[in-house]
């Protein structure tokens, strides 16, 4: 990812017994949304309960600096 420069971001997870398959993808905002999955992968242990969240991680914080911010926008959640 290259800093000043807004992305696109799809997230899907579906919920399959007691595990969810997750698939996502990210890409510049100003090109075109790739058809293939960036990751695909399965979580063994999901949270089946309480509401959807969103959480990011920035390269670089450490416990003298909280890295560069990361903004989120027109973000939409959507039941499967």
């Amino acid at each position: 990812m290259k800093e000043n420069t807004w992305y696109r971001m799809k997230l899907v997870v579906s919920i399959n017994g007691s595990k969810a398959d997750v698939q996502g993808k990210i890409w510049p905002r100003e090109e075109k949304e790739p058809s293939d999955w960036t990751i695909q992968f399965e979580d063994p242990c999901p949270n089946l309960e309480g509401c959807p969240g969103l959480f990011a991680y920035s390269n670089g914080t450490t416990d003298k600096s909280n890295g560069p911010e990361i903004f989120f926008d027109n973000l939409i959640i959507r039941k499967n």
